[in-house]
């Protein structure tokens, strides 16, 4: 077993702080389409549940908001198709042991890629632009 110095639990546990900071800031992938009746379906994907929410609600408004109306939500889903949360979590805390203990932040950031898409996490909105 591999001794940790002085401080390293800090260190630790400031990436992991800072890891989770970084995965909640990343963007949404969005499509709009057009539905029956004037409503609209608004599909948006991310690494994070948050981004793809707030990235759906964003363009679902800037497009209602183009046509001088009003954003209103008729419906919506979220959907996570990501890896196996308590697996993801235990791979990310074990990459941050292993960057911190070794330097190796390289591979710390691979570990952490490989258990993330930008596909985890898919919103679905259904709107209307009043």
């Amino acid at each position: 077993m591999m001794k940790m110095r002085d401080g390293s639990l800090a260190q630790v546990l400031i990436v992991l702080v800072l890891m989770l900071s970084i995965s909640g800031c990343a963007s949404a992938t969005t499509r709009i389409f057009p539905k029956e009746n004037g409503d609209y379906m608004i599909v948006s994907s991310s690494y994070s549940e948050s981004s793809a929410y707030d990235g759906a609600l964003d363009d679902a408004t800037d497009h209602c908001t183009k046509q001088g109306r009003a954003f209103v939500m008729v419906d919506e889903k979220s959907e996570y198709k990501g890896m196996d949360k308590d697996a993801k979590a235990a791979v990310s805390v074990a990459s941050a042991i292993f960057g911190a203990a070794t330097k190796d932040h390289g591979t710390q950031y691979q570990m952490r890629n490989a258990t993330q898409s930008r596909d985890d996490n898919k919103v679905t909105m259904t709107f209307k632009c009043k």
